[in-house]
């Protein structure tokens, strides 16, 4: 990883599509708050993420497994035809 120490997270994003989950997960744990909003975009749209126990764990790190449930609620009563992408970042 050649970006300077904090922005390491980033690296998580093309490691979880390619199937390296715990890598990712890893690297994610030290994302800044203003990133959860697109993890939760990348598990709802890929579900790359949330078949691993430490996704939760990870959630948990950042403050964010109530918002992650509550998102997973209004997901699952979304209207027919809509992503959940559009849902978290309407137009």
């Amino acid at each position: 990883l050649r970006l300077p120490e904090p922005h390491h997270f980033a690296a998580g994003f093309p490691l979880a599509l390619l199937g390296e989950t715990e890598r990712a997960l890893a690297l994610f744990a030290d994302a800044p708050q203003w990133m959860v909003d697109l993890i939760f975009l990348l598990e709802q749209e890929t579900g790359c993420l949330g078949g691993n126990a430490g996704f939760e764990r990870l959630l948990q790190r950042l403050n964010a497994l109530e918002a992650w449930q509550s998102l997973q609620r209004v997901g699952a009563e979304r209207p027919a035809g809509r992503s959940a992408g559009e849902i978290i970042m309407p137009a």
